[in-house]
């Protein structure tokens, strides 16, 4: 059973221009965890909390597993039509760099970012409000 109370992880995916969705499942015959829900180019993620799991960023280097997510309390997917309809003008680009740093940083002045109340996952990029 889905357990969206815990809200979405939401990942960069392997797959290019895309954002891999997992939300918790809770089951009495399956392990319990986060499950792959589904993939997405566009998302809007509100009340989000950008995440880096140390103990699994230690293994990055060796086996390139994902470790930095964004936690989003709700999310929308969108098309593009409705994608290009959204004013953007105040919302910045947000990045992570796990060579350089244990957090996501405004991509312009590498500032940490740690929260936001509005984000837009859209062909790879993130972009935050």
């Amino acid at each position: 059973m889905w357990d969206f109370s815990k809200g979405y992880r939401i990942f960069q995916s392997n797959t290019p221009r895309n954002f891999k969705v997992m939300a918790y499942f809770k089951n009495k015959w399956v392990k319990s965890g986060w499950k792959e829900l589904y993939l997405a180019q566009n998302l809007i993620a509100y009340d989000v909390i950008f995440e880096v799991d140390r103990v699994m960023k230690k293994r990055f280097f060796r086996y390139k597993t994902f470790h930095a997510f964004a936690l989003a309390k709700k999310i929308e997917v969108v098309g593009d039509s409705e994608l290009k309809d959204i004013d953007t003008a105040n919302y910045r680009e947000v990045t992570y760099k796990p060579k350089k740093f244990h957090h996501f940083v405004d991509k312009e002045t590498d500032e940490p970012i740690l929260k936001a109340s509005s984000v837009i996952m859209s062909m790879g990029k993130i972009k935050y409000k």
